[in-house]
């Protein structure tokens, strides 16, 4: 999919159209017997490139960003305008988890809201892990571990929230 600067209202439009038809067309295959976790229906368009978690009140940038050390990751929340909004960050593990889709494999990931998964497969998190490392989340399999803040990864950033989240990540 081609980003196009929207300078215009029928720019947004454009941008907007083109998005819906590319999140139309893909999504992760689920695992037989395993029933969907993160549903369509549960997220609801909060401006160009952003959903809005209805389950979690947490709003979510569509697409990651690659190959980003932690800093790097940080400073590139805290630096993105997607949708208008200037509070990105980098989500809580628990945060995070919440978007898993366990009902898939390959990607763990509902792509028709969130977009094709890309090269690489981990995003950070928010959350350090012990000694100089953070937590991420593989969305290729579910998984969450703890790496090195060097270690190149993707990012998807998060805003907002209301819920209430417990240890395992889930309400």
């Amino acid at each position: 999919m081609t980003l196009i600067a929207a300078s215009s209202f029928r720019g947004a439009l454009v941008l907007a159209a083109m998005f819906a038809m590319h999140l139309a067309s893909a999504n992760c295959t689920l695992v037989s017997g395993n029933p969907a976790v993160t549903p369509d229906s549960r997220f609801a368009i909060a401006g160009v490139g952003a959903v809005l978690d209805t389950r979690t009140g947490l709003t979510w940038r569509q697409l990651t960003t690659s190959g980003l050390s932690w800093d790097a990751a940080v400073a590139a929340a805290n630096a993105d305008t997607t949708a208008g909004f200037t509070d990105w960050r980098l989500p809580l593990r628990e945060e995070l988890l919440t978007i898993v889709e366990t009902g898939c494999i390959l990607p763990a990931l509902n792509t028709t809201i969130f977009g094709p998964l890309g090269p690489i497969s981990g995003a950070w998190t928010a959350t350090n892990g012990r000694g100089p490392t953070a937590w991420y989340v593989h969305f290729g399999y579910g998984y969450d571990y703890y790496e090195g803040k060097s270690t190149a990864f993707a990012a998807r950033f998060v805003r907002g929230g209301t819920s209430i989240l417990f240890a395992d990540g889930f309400e």
